[in-house]
């Protein structure tokens, strides 16, 4: 509570130092409680069986790629981020090269069995 009455304090001052310092300070705080937020979804996530976890969304991967090249992270590093396998964050790359200008990475839809088309058309008899 000391701390946010400082702040406000320095914020509305008439030194520009002592305002700017304010800014980062804040800025500070809210990146911190950002990672500590992330640092909990991440776990959560983690405690849901790999198979059952949601799936990223083309678009998702596709950030998450672009993410991963702007902090030149290590597909090690992007895996442990968002929670997926190295070899995932590989499978995307490779996908992402095949079509640099595409802003998606695969699709959602999963392959339906032929099984089970002829399974489906047999009941609708």
């Amino acid at each position: 509570m000391a701390f946010g009455l400082r702040l406000a304090e320095l914020r509305y001052s008439e030194d520009p130092v002592h305002v700017r310092f304010a800014e980062m300070e804040e800025l500070r705080f809210r990146a911190t409680r950002a990672e500590e937020s992330l640092q909990i979804l991440r776990e959560r996530l983690r405690r849901i069986p790999e198979k059952h976890r949601p799936l990223y969304t083309p678009q998702e991967r596709f950030l998450i790629l672009n993410l991963k090249a702007r902090s030149a992270s290590t597909q090690a590093q992007a895996a442990d981020l968002y929670v997926v396998s190295e070899s995932t964050i590989a499978r995307w790359e490779r996908e992402h090269r095949k079509d640099p200008e595409k802003e998606t990475i695969g699709s959602l839809l999963k392959p339906v069995c032929s099984a089970t088309i002829r399974t489906a058309g047999l009941s609708s008899n």
